[in-house]
């Protein structure tokens, strides 16, 4: 059986340091990189779509008053209104008429209901659900709207209301913002309606324009360039540089922040740019031709990465402890008790058995406390092929039923295997539960076997009545409980235990740092070593988010990991961020009928994601019925979160690739902790990777011995 070391004199992963140094070496590693596993994808996507701020209502309002008052106009359309805020203002500020053209139905209902909302009962603002296209049929809505407007004035109202100059009827054409092929599309309207007397438009987003051929040059936009001037000048210019071409790169830096804002970012902005620029540029490299950055942690880093995601990477790499299965282990044969297991069960109970029946021999135990024992499936295999009295232990009421009806299918007519239904919590009375357990179990020898019968059976050494406490997946704050109670209960000779579900554990204070967690961390030298790095970074905490992050997958899974897997992780992580996004902002009404919203073929694009969850959605509204409007404003909502966030999305699988080198770090920060807080107690620790991570990913088993 692997032993990883002592874990008071050195690291785990025999690095040769004391275990303090150890355990710093990893806190500050933590500390430094805290934004991985804190990045939250609907707070990243928000923080980069950009919103009308009442700066630039205010200003463009002027502006636009202005223009109107020189060009005597007394209504405007407003383009791409959004929820109509510039709209109200040029209306109730500067006496306009005013009609937004919104191509999102669900900011149209937005801004009819902030319209609705406001004191005055009669307002000459409207909000109407249409998009502008680049063809006749558009430039004729518009000019039947512009009559509509030119055809009924505002009533009740002089011309010169605040201090405007007088104006007749007509009309300016505006927009804030206006993405893509809206701004040309707005230009060549503005010069084919002769009606519209001025226009005012600020452009953004230059490279969402429509490109016409990928290959064309210098310019592959269908919208640009579109004066003679430039057309006649990029000529010119690409005759000289053949292989010259503004295309979406040159467009998306176009729309990227300018000078004034980059000059006023601190040092530490530049570095987080830095690092985010270089690691998403070289990870993205790296999943895009189908290979994974996992391939390099070994010390086969790349010469022109940069210095920070190399020590980044080498770092990551070297602090976790050992994954790959123990090559001492052999798995136990459990053909016939192998009934109703999947395989990553049976996988997990063939590996666990033998650790167990070979944990028992060394420390003399004849009976096991099987914790969470779920359905029995360990139970059964320690009973019957190593002749251990066993007594499951589980919270379920359900499962309890299914382990009994499980024992009861058995041939044998005779068992020893009891299953409880018994929570075990972190306080004296589950303790004295489990005395009186133990008590129970060495005072009832398994009936009709002799010791020597058992000891003799599958080669187990000899036992006494020792009790040997088990195990398997023990999730939050189980394993902390279990690991106390092992050191309070002196009858108990060993523990064999494999966690999971660290971000389960309970929460005593969400703003305590450097850690919020009840049962972590359990020993002095990793407290310690968390306050000494939290001196130095007051801002940094050990959370649900971090636990969440240990508690995923290791490097074995994603590694393997075809293109393909990848796209599809993309869309499924983005899809439900947008879900989550719209339902918590936006749907409150919105509740599941199925426990899962949608399968895995629901993710083949966007459209089939929507149709899947709107199947395995209801709605709850104040209104008595839901009519066919209120699904349209969710799943317009939807949509714009999607067509809005969608150029971000190759982000999310170069923050993937991160948090899975920070992942086993995060991982061995809990393990180590566990085992040092053993050791302080005096007694004799190790960690073994009793399975194969990449069928089970939490495979770290934690034996004590007494």
């Amino acid at each position: 059986m692997a032993n990883f070391g002592d874990f008071s004199s050195i690291s785990p992963n025999c690095l040769g340091i004391e275990a303090g140094e150890y355990v710093e070496r990893i806190c500050r590693l933590l500390a430094e990189q805290k934004w991985i596993y804190n990045f939250q994808l609907t707070r990243f996507f928000l923080e980069r779509v950009w919103e009308k701020v009442p700066e630039e209502v205010s200003y463009l309002a002027s502006v636009v008053r202005d223009t109107c008052g020189k060009t005597s106009c007394s209504s405007v359309i407003d383009v791409g209104s959004g929820l109509g805020y510039l709209g109200q203002v040029l209306h109730h500020q500067c006496g306009l008429q005013v009609v937004g053209v919104e191509a999102q139905a669900s900011h149209v209902h937005g801004a009819q209901r902030r319209v609705k909302s406001q004191e005055d009962k009669e307002t000459h603002i409207q909000t109407m659900n249409l998009k502008l296209k680049d063809d006749p049929s558009s430039i004729r809505d518009l000019e039947l709207l512009i009559s509509s407007l030119q055809q009924s004035p505002l009533e009740g109202q002089s011309q010169s209301q605040n201090g405007d100059i007088k104006r007749d009827n007509g009309t300016c054409m505006f927009g804030l913002h206006c993405c893509g092929d809206l701004c040309p599309i707005m230009l060549k309207m503005f010069t084919c309606v002769e009606r519209l007397r001025c226009l005012v438009c600020v452009s953004c987003c230059y490279h969402g324009m429509s490109v016409t051929d990928p290959d064309s040059r210098p310019s592959c936009f269908k919208n640009f360039p579109l004066s003679r001037t430039v057309q006649e000048k990029l000529k010119e210019v690409g005759r000289d540089f053949p292989d010259w071409q503004l295309n979406v790169f040159a467009m998306r830096l176009a729309a990227q922040e300018t000078r004034a804002r980059w000059a006023c970012q601190s040092y530490e902005d530049h570095q987080f740019h830095t690092r985010s620029v270089a690691y998403r540029a070289i990870l993205e490299h790296v999943v895009s031709t189908g290979r994974s950055c996992i391939c390099y942690i070994s010390g086969h880093l790349k010469d022109d990465w940069p210095t920070t995601l190399k020590a980044f990477v080498e770092t990551a790499a070297s602090l976790p402890l050992p994954r790959q299965q123990s090559p001492d282990l052999v798995a136990m044969e459990i053909k016939d008790l192998a009934r109703g297991m999947t395989p990553k069960k049976k996988h997990e109970v063939s590996y666990l058995a033998s650790v167990v029946r070979d944990t028992c021999g060394k420390t003399s135990c004849s009976s096991v406390i099987d914790v969470g024992s779920g359905l029995g499936y360990l139970g059964q295999v320690l009973h019957h092929q190593c002749g251990l009295q066993v007594v499951g232990v589980e919270a379920q009421a359900s499962h309890v039923h299914g382990a009994q009806r499980r024992v009861k299918s058995q041939e044998d007519k005779e068992t020893h295997i009891q299953t409880m239904n018994l929570k075990l919590n972190d306080d004296p009375s589950s303790i004295r539960d489990l005395e009186l357990l133990i008590s129970s179990l060495q005072q009832s020898p398994s009936e009709g076997q002799s010791q020597t019968d058992v000891s003799n059976r599958n080669g187990d050494i000899d036992r006494d009545d020792g009790t040997c406490m088990v195990g398997l997946h023990c999730c939050g704050d189980l394993c902390p409980i279990m690991i106390k109670m092992f050191i309070s209960v002196e009858r108990l000779r060993c523990l064999v235990c494999v966690s999971c579900c660290y971000h389960g554990m309970s929460v005593t204070d969400p703003d305590s740092r450097p850690s919020c967690f009840k049962n972590f961390p359990l020993s002095r030298t990793v407290q310690e070593k968390l306050k000494e790095v939290g001196r130095e970074f007051p801002d940094w905490q050990l959370n649900v988010f971090a636990m969440r992050l240990a508690a995923q997958e290791t490097r074995a899974r994603w590694a393997c990991q075809s293109y393909e897997d990848h796209q599809f992780h993309t869309r499924s992580v983005a899809y439900r961020a947008i879900l989550e996004h719209v339902v918590s902002t936006a749907g409150k009404g919105i509740q599941k009928l199925k426990r899962k919203v949608t399968r895995k073929d629901a993710f083949q694009s966007f459209p089939v994601y929507l149709a899947a969850v709107f199947g395995r959605l209801t709605l709850h509204s104040d209104e008595a019925v839901q009519t066919e409007e209120d699904w349209k404003k969710y799943h317009d909502a939807l949509q714009q979160s999607h067509d809005q966030w969608e150029e971000f999305f190759p982000y999310i699988e170069v923050i993937t690739a991160l948090q899975v080198l920070l992942q086993p770090v995060l991982e061995t920060l809990v393990t180590v902790d566990r085992c040092l807080y053993l050791q302080e107690q005096g007694l004799k620790t190790e960690v073994v990777p009793i399975f194969d991570d990449s069928i089970s990913p939490r495979n770290l088993a934690i034996i004590a011995e007494r």
